[in-house]
């Protein structure tokens, strides 16, 4: 057995480049829940405000699920996930110029309807041309990635909340871009051809005496 071949298979430039991707797009999302309680709090002054804000993000993130498959079908993934991942880091970034709840409240709402174009396309794109043992030491990666990245970023807000509640967003933010840049830099290769360019599959009726009919 090749192992040389095998690990090739695991972690070749693209997947390298998606897991380090969904680790980056992890740490530019967890630190949220250090850096937006402390500026709700800040400007509110209120507890329910906290949770009616991070509802919003949740309630957008289970809405995009349910039409991400839609866009994926249109669009070429790497496309839908770089701009997806750039409309999460304008919505942070945007969110601590806001001091009205029902504001926060949309901001994050759109922020979560990005960030559902962003994971599930992506899961989908590791997971072309894999099955089996190549599919789950794929899905082990990133799993390890994106939750290495939750330890990292609450952490890292933790600190930067202390010199102004304003700055973990940008930086967040900036950290997203990141993550953007290098979605558009990786090789996709889709796992079926179009439909249009796809050979003609024959099925064959009895013995071969019936004509040969084209399956859709």
């Amino acid at each position: 057995m090749d192992m040389s071949a095998d690990r090739a298979g695991v972690l070749d430039a693209t997947v390298g480049k998606l897991l380090l991707a969904s680790a980056i797009v992890s740490l530019g999302t967890s630190g949220l829940v250090i850096a937006l309680p402390y500026y709700v709090l800040d400007k509110l002054g209120r507890a329910d405000a906290v949770g009616t804000v991070v509802a919003g993000s949740t309630i957008g993130y289970i809405a995009s699920c349910l039409v991400s498959q839609h866009l994926a079908r249109r669009m070429n993934p790497r496309t839908l996930i770089a701009v997806a991942i750039a409309g999460v880091a304008a919505f942070i970034g945007l969110f601590q110029f806001t001091a009205a709840v029902a504001v926060m409240f949309t901001i994050m709402l759109a922020q979560g309807l990005c960030l559902g174009c962003v994971w599930a396309p992506l899961m989908g794109w590791l997971s072309g041309h894999a099955e089996g043992v190549l599919l789950s030491k794929r899905l082990g990666l990133f799993n390890i990635a994106w939750s290495t990245s939750i330890i990292i970023g609450p952490f890292a807000a933790s600190y930067i909340v202390k010199l102004s509640f304003q700055l973990p967003f940008t930086v967040m933010a900036g950290v997203l871009v990141i993550a953007a840049v290098i979605v558009l830099t990786a090789r996709y290769q889709p796992s079926d051809p179009p439909a249009a360019k796809r050979e003609p599959r024959v099925s064959v009726a009895g013995a071969g005496t019936a004509p040969a009919r084209t399956v859709s």
